[in-house]
């Protein structure tokens, strides 16, 4: 693989969400190599700015970067993101949500096989009540 895509993290007070989510690129079958995740810390105040620290410091492919007041909303982190990103495409992940390990993988290769400039997907909702998983598909 020749080109390199960026993954942009917004994040504030994620908690116990956020290695799930920052994990579930780490172990992306195109390889974190061909990978930048881009953390973007919007002051939390939970401990999530230590956790993306650390993924930085251990992983190459992770890039923090911490905002100095708290903007308010999750787009502000996404646009700090796409200014830093050096990646040839762009893919975003809220920290709450995971990717499958194939994700990057087959939208990458679903942009290459038909020469199109942006592939998105579906998701699936995963819902545990009381012992019962409850899934759901998007209907794109």
């Amino acid at each position: 693989m020749n080109d390199k895509i960026s993954i942009i993290l917004p994040i504030f007070n994620v908690g116990d969400h956020l290695r799930g989510g920052i994990d579930s690129l780490i172990n992306q079958t195109i390889g974190n190599e061909n990978l930048e995740i881009i953390m973007v810390n919007d002051c939390s105040t939970d401990g999530s700015d230590k956790v993306i620290d650390e993924y930085a410091e251990k992983y190459d492919c992770c890039v923090a970067i911490h905002h100095e007041t708290n903007s308010g909303g999750a787009h502000t982190p996404r646009n700090t993101g796409i200014e830093a990103a050096t990646g040839d495409y762009i893919m975003f992940l809220d920290p709450d949500d995971r990717y499958t390990p194939d994700a990057c993988e087959t939208l990458y290769n679903t942009i290459k096989k038909y020469d199109v400039d942006m592939a998105f997907a579906r998701f699936r909702r995963i819902f545990e009540y009381g012992g019962y998983v409850q899934k759901s598909y998007s209907p794109y």
